[in-house]
């Protein structure tokens, strides 16, 4: 099975320009790294740079999860 997700990067400071940018950068670097650190299974496809509720600096990462179903007994 393929599940296809969004995982959203948020900075809570308001400020694109300063350091909202940077640490939202940083951050983004860190979950990025993360998400190669895992398991098989997980992909990130794209990160793209949005807006959160209008006022929020964020990424938007596309993931997709590959599960194997295996029987219990």
């Amino acid at each position: 099975r393929r599940y296809q997700a969004a995982l959203l990067v948020i900075t809570p400071r308001i400020d694109p320009t300063g350091p909202a940018d940077d640490e939202l950068d940083a951050a983004l670097e860190d979950v990025l790294y993360s998400l190669d650190q895992t398991p098989a299974g997980i992909v990130w496809e794209s990160a793209r740079r949005v807006v959160y509720a209008d006022v929020l600096p964020a990424y938007e990462i596309a993931i997709t999860v590959h599960t194997n179903h295996t029987r219990g007994e």
